[in-house]
């Protein structure tokens, strides 16, 4: 809009980054050097928490605002600071305060509040292959192929790293599952989490606590640790009935640094075992003391989660999940209770990220506070974004593209793990790894379709190809003639008359195939 109006915008949006590029810099400095800071302290998520929890309250555009309470902070800070000795104690205050000022402030008075902050449209819809052309035998013969690969891959592969190398792989499987879980709460529900690690550090300090203290076996400090992670998950969401987009991913942002610094340090309860612990037997017979054992449980861990999310996601509920995230004025016009929706996905979200922290836990045999961070948070939502947030396997190939190639690759490559191999990828493809693995899929299927004589089929990701397949008749008015041979024959008409000439004599008929 500001475009038709004659107003150059890609210039103004590069003067704007170049000036609050030079504003963070100087801000940087002067904090370092009043407070003595090291450097890599002074960039840290505490000082840019701080700064949002002054822009949340001045809503974003209030200079006065957000500088008379960037500067209260900054004073609160100090006081807290000389009387307890440390600034720790600020975390959860900032995230209380956003919180509070969020759920005050009113909403949609302004244009930009009514708009979602965040688009969907690169996401893409990952379409079923039709019936007709699933039944082919190449298609048939390439899944087998396809299949036997992965699963040949992912059970044979670590047999060839070494035990350091299976110690990482197991990582790997494990964030693969918080993607999982990332996937259906940010690219299902469209509920942006920056926090998402707070909740497998939820599982985690669970799990540590039922292993340690209570002497339980991994599956039942799963159940357990999956309860309360639902239940906390639900807590924080509470908020997100009213909030959308940047306010969101805020308010997670923060409860993730809080947590971090006050909860799972033990600064608030001391009730987290600290140190190293024995891995608990599974089912108190299996051992899982090798790196390779603990890479197939977490393995086995991670395909049950992706069959349940798989079947969620076809469900009447996963459904609703994808349509609440795309228009959700449509979905509650449709009498759905978008409350009881929004809640399911932090629930099911939660539980999956807090089954994965007691995966995470038992396998590292110790409760690191480290590990659970904000910053971590971070590495997860971008990972899952890099691998694709419309599907499961794009969760998948997130963890495998940041976490293997920083580990599992030698030094030059690495640098795919970095924020320049995440912007290459990007850039590349905005879908992520998993969109371009379902466009080089289409392309082959519409090969095999074309090679077969099915024409009519669109494997657009934003249409249906199934209804095509149903209705392959062009729209608008021209005349058609087809001829059948099976049993018998059949000739049908259609002119701009509107007049039809059927007939047909015990006539088969493949919709779609030439013969």
């Amino acid at each position: 809009r500001a475009a038709t109006l004659g107003i150059p915008v890609r210039r103004l949006e590069a003067q704007i980054w170049v000036l609050a590029t030079g504003l963070a810099y100087i801000s940087m400095v002067l904090t370092a050097g009043v407070s003595s800071l090291p450097f890599g302290v002074g960039l840290g998520l505490s000082v840019v928490l701080r700064a949002l929890t002054a822009l949340i309250v001045g809503r974003m555009t209030h200079l006065v605002a957000i500088a008379a309470t960037a500067v209260s902070l900054g004073v609160l800070e100090t006081g807290v600071r000389w009387n307890t000795g440390d600034s720790y104690l600020m975390s959860p205050i900032l995230a209380g305060l956003i919180i509070v000022s969020l759920l005050l402030q009113r909403r949609g008075s302004r244009r930009s509040d009514a708009e979602d902050a965040s688009s969907w449209d690169s996401l893409g819809e990952v379409r079923p292959i039709p019936l007709a052309i699933s039944k082919l035998r190449e298609v048939r013969l390439g899944r087998l192929g396809v299949g036997i690969a992965v699963v040949a891959t992912v059970i044979g592969l670590p047999l060839l790293l070494g035990t350091n190398g299976q110690f990482k792989a197991g990582v790997i499987v494990i964030f693969a599952m918080i993607g999982l879980s990332v996937v259906v709460l940010t690219g299902w529900a469209g509920q942006v989490s920056l926090g998402q690690m707070a909740f497998v550090g939820v599982g985690a300090s669970v799990g540590a606590w039922a292993t340690v203290e209570q002497g339980w076996e991994p599956l039942t400090s799963i159940v357990v640790a999956g309860v309360i992670g639902a239940l906390v998950a639900v807590l924080v969401g509470l908020p997100a009935l009213r909030l959308r987009g940047l306010y969101l991913a805020v308010t997670t942002l923060a409860i993730s640094v809080a947590a971090s610094e006050w909860i799972f340090s033990n600064r608030a309860v001391d009730w987290i075992p600290e140190g190293r612990f024995a891995r608990p037997e599974l089912l108190y017979r299996i051992s899982l003391d090798s790196p390779l054992r603990l890479y197939y449980f977490a393995l086995t861990m991670l395909v049950l989660m992706g069959l349940v999310l798989r079947r969620l996601r076809r469900t009447r509920t996963g459904r609703v999940l994808v349509a609440l995230r795309d228009n959700e004025s449509g979905v509650a016009a449709f009498g759905v209770n978008t409350t009881r929706v929004k809640l399911s996905a932090f629930a099911v979200s939660g539980c999956m990220a807090s089954i994965a922290g007691v995966v995470l836990v038992i396998h590292q045999a110790a409760f690191r506070e480290q590990t659970y961070g904000a910053e971590e948070s971070l590495l997860v939502f971008s990972a899952t974004v890099v691998g694709g947030l419309g599907s499961l396997l794009g969760a998948v190939l997130g963890s495998v593209f940041q976490r293997g190639s920083q580990w599992l690759l030698p030094a030059p490559w690495s640098v795919l793990a970095t924020g320049v191999g995440v912007l290459v990828v990007l850039l590349s493809v905005p879908d992520g790894l998993g969109g371009l693995v379902f466009r080089v899929r289409d392309r082959a299927l519409s090969f095999a379709a074309r090679r077969n004589g099915i024409h009519e089929l669109n494997f657009n990701r934003d249409t249906d190809a199934d209804s095509q397949l149903e209705d392959p008749a062009a729209a608008g008015s021209q005349e058609q003639t087809g001829t059948d041979t099976g049993t018998g024959t059949g000739t049908d008409t259609d002119t701009d008359t509107d007049t039809d000439t059927d007939t047909d004599t015990d006539t088969d008929t493949d919709v779609g195939a030439v013969p």
